[in-house]
């Protein structure tokens, strides 16, 4: 049979870049064609079969030597549902073409193809370098393309969410897979208003690294967890409303040991991934060590009295890091309770410390399975005890 190949891109303004990881389908007549497999583009946007074989199987139309195909709005990371199937774009193309997503041919879905490309592109910059997301597959891979894809064990994104929020969040345990879907607020249905304030697609977008790092992160715990994470999760936001603050986060924000735990991966994530686009040349052991040297040394303001997390004194790894006092002890809780007092401790202060590195700190936050500074402590202490004194030391550091 013919071997058909085309590459998949999407043009965002004047640029354009391969669609990654996305499926695709052989079509006739607006449905799969009986007995073909499922397709996938690689990382340049070239359609391949599940053997990593370049190319579709399809004899062309005999009138235009032309085939029919659907670019689906689903990855190796998340999927985009439209109801009860994903969103798509259909394309009638010939042998050796390059298809181009649009908002000109695709005007009522351009975006989600766009969020679902910033998903990977997230996941393969900023997280595969940790060996516990070192897979195309975050979520594990079946013996086909098609169960893979069919899997309840996903991450969904709704966009724009049906629910009515003024922000992004993820929802830990969605009631039709049991696993975390990705809500990007909306107003009044028209456009989400992260992306009025550059957070989803602006100058700073910074709301699909610190959505995509909970639904990973949740996507490791087990579903008990995950449903207590929804009903403490959905306490605190009531809770934090009432108080005036806002359900939002912040690096000074005073919150309880499970929340302040679980939005430290955030924190870390979004501002590890604007380092990365910031420094487009670093990579390995100098990108992760530059990372952590450029927090430390941070003069960012997080409130009117406090500037960066401290002053380190000395070498990277063996020097003396004080912290700020702002982050040790504030309001009505402990460190422990502090986003920012955690996020440094473990991203920072611990994963500089000799023997540990930036990769062992991550790997340790998402298998430990903890939902506390305290579980976190517990875990490595059982699990790493070569690491027991770093973390002994970090404990002194910050107070926790």
């Amino acid at each position: 049979m013919p071997r058909i190949n085309f590459t998949v891109n999407l043009r965002v303004g004047r640029n354009t870049q391969p669609l990654k990881r996305a499926y695709v389908e052989h079509i006739a007549f607006g449905l799969r064609v009986p007995g073909s497999q499922l397709y996938m583009t690689d990382d340049s946007g070239r359609v391949r079969d599940a053997q990593g074989n370049l190319g579709i199987d399809a004899i062309p139309n005999l009138l235009n030597r032309r085939i029919d195909v659907r670019v689906i709005c689903h990855n190796s990371v998340v999927k985009i549902p439209n109801g009860i199937l994903d969103h798509f774009r259909d394309f009638s193309i010939a042998d050796g073409a390059t298809v181009t997503i649009t908002t000109a041919n695709s005007p009522n879905n351009f975006n989600h193809f766009r969020i679902v490309n910033r998903c990977i592109e997230v996941y393969d910059n900023v997280l595969r370098q940790f060996q516990v997301f070192n897979s195309e597959f975050p979520l594990g891979k079946k013996n086909t393309l098609d169960n893979t894809r069919k899997s309840r064990k996903r991450i969904e994104v709704a966009f724009p969410s049906s629910i009515v929020v003024k922000l992004a969040f993820v929802e830990p345990k969605s009631i039709h897979t049991g696993f975390p879907v990705i809500h990007i607020g909306n107003r009044d249905g028209r456009f989400p208003i992260d992306n009025a304030n550059n957070r989803l697609f602006g100058s700073d977008p910074m709301l699909i690294p610190a959505e995509l790092s909970h639904a990973l992160h949740f996507s490791h715990l087990s579903e008990t967890q995950r449903h207590d994470i929804t009903v403490k999760y959905g306490k605190f936001i009531v809770t934090d409303f009432l108080l005036g603050g806002g359900g939002t986060h912040f690096m000074l924000k005073d919150t309880d040991p499970m929340v302040a735990f679980v939005e430290a991966f955030d924190h870390f994530v979004h501002r590890f991934d604007r380092f990365i686009r910031d420094n487009p040349n670093l990579t390995g052991v100098p990108l992760r060590n530059g990372f952590i040297r450029s927090e430390l040394n941070s003069s960012e303001q997080f409130d009117r009295n406090t500037r960066g997390f401290g002053t380190l004194a000395g070498n990277l790894s063996t020097g003396n890091f004080t912290p700020n006092p702002a982050f040790l002890t504030r309001g009505r809780n402990s460190a422990t309770s502090i986003e920012g007092s955690i996020y440094g401790a473990i991203f920072l202060d611990f994963a500089r410390r000799p023997g540990v590195g930036l990769r062992t700190a991550v790997n340790a936050y998402i298998r430990s399975k903890a939902l506390s500074f305290g579980e976190f402590r517990t875990w490595v202490r059982r699990n790493l005890p070569n690491l027991r004194t770093q973390l002994d030391d970090v404990l002194s550091t910050w107070t926790l």
